[in-house]
């Protein structure tokens, strides 16, 4: 995700399963698909900012 290459590295992993897919149809119920990508992405995901107190 880092370095741009999510794309690439997920469209070879189609590839490989589309190539899996192929040579052995009986393996699979239905044609197989890579994990979707994430939206976000973090090494150290900051902690969750606290909602505003409402005065009692």
């Amino acid at each position: 995700m880092h370095y741009d290459t999510a794309s690439a590295v997920h469209d070879q992993r189609q590839a490989t399963l589309d190539a899996a897919w192929r040579a052995h149809p009986d393996r699979f119920t239905r044609r197989p698909r890579p994990p979707a990508l994430p939206t976000t992405v973090w090494i150290n995901k900051p902690a969750a900012q606290p909602t505003e107190l409402q005065n009692t």
